[in-house]
């Protein structure tokens, strides 16, 4: 690790701040709809979000329901 840690909640803390900053000052151009990743789905439809692709941030979610063989 770098001179900075002297353990690993230290460096922890000091990464998820410096995430949060760069969260803070982006102006978010560079957005997508992305769909969550997981091992089990849900029948009734796909949660989707508006994630910012420079910071990471979710600036919207939704969900959308499917309708027999399509979607509603």
């Amino acid at each position: 690790m770098s001179g900075r840690c002297s353990n690993y909640e230290e460096c922890m803390s000091f990464i998820k701040l410096k995430i949060k900053l760069k969260q803070l000052f982006c102006r978010h151009k560079n957005k997508g709809w992305m769909k969550k990743k997981s091992t089990f789905q849900c029948l009734s439809g796909d949660e989707i979000f508006l994630v910012c692709r420079d910071c990471g941030k979710i600036l919207d979610e939704k969900f959308i329901e499917h309708e027999g063989m399509g979607w509603k």
